[in-house]
């Protein structure tokens, strides 16, 4: 149900997303939240699980691509990352690429606490996988549905993690690093929605059927 790869991207590919993510290229926009912007198959927000462990923090977030905005000019140095798993499909179409950044906001954070613990979509169909930008601190929890921790991953830069998108889970915010930098693919095998655009569509400078929310959008631009 977890899969985890090292080294998943060659190492130049993986040089250049840590120096795309930390130069001052990528627009990092500040939520008050980690799980601000997630909701469940019915437009409910905020899809999150309490325990007495979580800590919500402020975070920074880059959207490379989501059905409700487009995308942003620097997709296709990221979107390709995906043609590395080991999925075997010929098509994978896209919900949201998005880049996470988080800081060691509190000082009374512990190695215990963790973010909000969530589901990035409700639908089954969907897998996600995040990726690690840097060498970092600051693990990734799994979650049963009672909410009891089964597995948990160190961040390493050019790591990576398959789950289904439907499974808990939450990062944690830095404690020993200054910057902890994840790339979160949201994605399934097949079409579900007009918004959701095929792999590669990117790479011809346009998407197809993306519908009215993002027909004035090409390459990160108004058109």
């Amino acid at each position: 149900m977890i899969k985890v790869y090292d080294n998943f991207l060659p190492d130049y590919f993986a040089n250049s997303i840590e120096k795309l993510h930390t130069s001052d290229l990528i627009d990092w926009k500040l939520r008050t939240s980690t799980v601000s912007n997630e909701y469940d198959n019915k437009g409910n927000q905020s899809v999150f699980y309490k325990t007495k462990e979580w800590i919500d923090t402020p975070q920074f977030t880059h959207v490379f691509y989501g059905t409700d905005i487009g995308h942003s000019a620097y997709i296709t140095e990221v979107e390709n990352a995906l043609k590395h798993l080991d999925i075997n499909s010929e098509d994978l179409f896209i919900h949201r690429i998005k880049s996470n950044l988080n800081v060691p906001w509190i000082k009374t954070y512990t190695k215990e606490n963790y973010q909000p613990p969530h589901k990035d979509l409700t639908h089954s169909q969907f897998q996600s996988l995040l990726y690690y930008v840097n060498d970092t601190d600051g693990d990734t929890y799994f979650f049963d549905n009672d909410l009891k921790i089964v597995d948990k991953i160190s961040p390493k830069k050019n790591r990576a993690i398959l789950f289904p998108s439907n499974m808990i889970h939450a990062g944690s915010n830095p404690m020993k690093n200054k910057l902890r930098i994840v790339i979160n693919f949201i994605f399934s095998t097949e079409k579900i929605d007009a918004v959701h655009y095929k792999l590669g569509d990117a790479d011809k400078a346009m998407f197809e059927n993306m519908g009215d929310v993002l027909k004035d959008f090409q390459l990160g631009e108004k058109v």
